[in-house]
């Protein structure tokens, strides 16, 4: 692994830590090169790290996975599919963004079913282009930081990132909110009043006990929804069809937002 700290000189006080997984040095130095200006013509302060394996990054990131706000990713990398890579990574409990820097568009799809935030041919990839994918990704960023759970229990206020809620749940007046890759925390309240603090373009009631974030949803059955970390949801019968219509309208946003990008 090489590391590398941008000039302490910018704009933004946002600063940026950032990785990239490649295993072709040309186009290492080609990513770098791009990352570099853009960064620094976007006016923030950045730390980069670099892995030639997948193993290298993965063994790098098994104590902390969300260490990077964002990791470019090769696809063809030696030893591993790199849409593979991510994978792991959400099942470890990353909230990193992704960017698939690679040389087809063959994994276009599989690339958002890891939730990537975008998605680069390396052909054909001009420092425009490449600069509006990292704003646009640097944007997502800031707006996670914004989103905010705020709930209160035996006294104590607590605050948690709805990117990191995986799913709710409630038994008994007693709502549990779990987030990160195995954390939990109680509080008493209901889902309606839940719901009501919850953009459900990006959360879903599916059944009358469970509350779901769609971004981490990665099957769904006729009777159950399997998350990210393997989680299995029940999806009640009642919650079905319209599970069914919100969700694919969630995946088309989310493809016509990044490809389009």
């Amino acid at each position: 692994m090489f590391e590398y700290q941008a000039p302490k000189s910018s704009s933004n006080d946002m600063f940026l830590n950032y990785a990239i997984c490649e295993d072709t040095l040309s186009d290492m130095k080609a990513c770098i090169s791009l990352l570099d200006q853009s960064t620094t013509e976007l006016g923030y302060k950045y730390k980069l790290s670099t892995f030639n394996t997948a193993d290298g990054i993965l063994f790098h990131l098994e104590e902390n996975p969300s260490l990077f706000d964002v990791i470019f990713m090769d696809i063809h990398l030696n030893n591993k599919n790199g849409v593979e890579v991510v994978k792991k990574l959400r099942e470890l409990g990353s909230n990193s963004k992704i960017v698939f820097f690679t040389t087809s568009e063959d994994y276009v799809f599989e690339a958002f079913d890891v939730q990537a935030d975008n998605y680069i041919i390396k052909n054909t990839c001009t420092k425009d282009k490449f600069k509006r994918v990292l704003s646009q990704t640097i944007k997502h960023i800031e707006d996670d930081k914004n989103k905010l759970f705020f709930f209160e229990f035996k006294g104590n206020k607590n605050v948690i990132p709805m990117r990191k809620i995986r799913y709710f749940e409630v038994w008994n007046k007693i709502v549990t909110v779990h987030f990160d890759k195995d954390k939990s925390m109680k509080f008493y309240s209901n889902l309606q009043e839940v719901i009501s603090k919850l953009n459900m373009n990006e959360f879903f009631q599916v059944h009358r006990s469970y509350i779901i974030n769609m971004s981490q949803v990665t099957q769904v059955f006729k009777n159950n929804i399997i998350l990210m970390d393997g989680t299995n949801i029940p999806l009640g019968k009642t919650y079905v069809d319209t599970f069914e219509t919100q969700f694919l309208n969630f995946v088309s946003k989310m493809a016509h937002s990044e490809v389009g990008a």
